[in-house]
């Protein structure tokens, strides 16, 4: 397996800039930089990264911190060493560690970033499903914008497809949602969506799965499908009742 010159100056460079690094810094940004560059040399394959053994100077530690994501590096019979990082699963209910950029190209992390009082979070995971996401909007969008304890985000997930592809989707996405309000309630996951799925108990991706979220990413409750009389009325209720 050939890696890109770019790749490996890329990551010569960052490996003598990461010397001044403590050592758990050095190992975290090493494997952001190993995912961010989606090459055949450090390819994405859901949230397993494979590369050169010569690549990774840095043991990552048991457990990223911070974070409950878990870390380990296995080498194979070829030399190959990987570096597999997985979603835990959901703990007391919880939103699983998750994060993108919104359309104004802000960092967003989950559920670190679901500060209201309650949130409004619908997934998608079809270039159809569009079409369900606008449905949900327009019936609750009056008291999206009317309750200032409210915030709503849109999360279409997808599985990881390297730095380039992934930046056209973005450039994309970005052209057809002019509006600055939902420019920034709008994330794109890349992520491993089995383990995804399995930590929010969605059984499949036939239609879009609308979450009600409080403080601190506790679900409230989920309903999956596109919005009718009686789940628009559920998730209503709910949000009325949030304390």
């Amino acid at each position: 397996m050939k890696t890109p010159i770019l790749s490996l100056a890329l990551l010569s460079l960052f490996s003598c800039a990461a010397e001044r690094l403590p050592e758990t810094n050095r190992a975290v940004s090493l494997g952001i930089l190993i995912f961010r560059l989606g090459s055949e040399g450090t390819r994405e394959l859901g949230s397993e990264l494979l590369c050169a053994p010569a690549l990774l100077p840095y043991s990552l530690p048991p457990s990223l911190p911070g974070s409950t994501l878990t870390a380990k590096r296995i080498q194979d019979q070829n030399g190959v060493i990987q570096v597999k990082t997985n979603p835990p699963p959901a703990k007391e209910n919880l939103f699983p560690l998750s994060g993108g950029q919104d359309l104004t190209g802000s960092e967003r992390q989950f559920p670190r970033d679901f500060t209201a009082r309650k949130t409004l979070v619908v997934v998608a995971f079809q270039r159809w499903h569009q079409d369900e996401v606008d449905a949900w909007f327009r019936a609750l969008e009056s008291q999206i914008k009317n309750d200032p304890d409210l915030e709503y985000f849109e999360l279409p997930t997808l599985a990881p497809m390297g730095m380039l592809r992934e930046w056209f989707l973005f450039k994309g996405m970005q052209s057809g949602i002019p509006d600055p309000w939902m420019r920034q309630r709008v994330v794109t996951l890349h992520l491993d969506k089995k383990a995804f799925n399995q930590s929010l108990a969605i059984s499949n991706e036939d239609h879009v799965s609308v979450f009600v979220i409080a403080a601190g990413g506790r679900i409230l409750d989920r309903v999956h499908g596109a919005c009718d009389d009686n789940r628009l009325l559920q998730i209503q209720s709910l949000l009325q009742g949030v304390p």
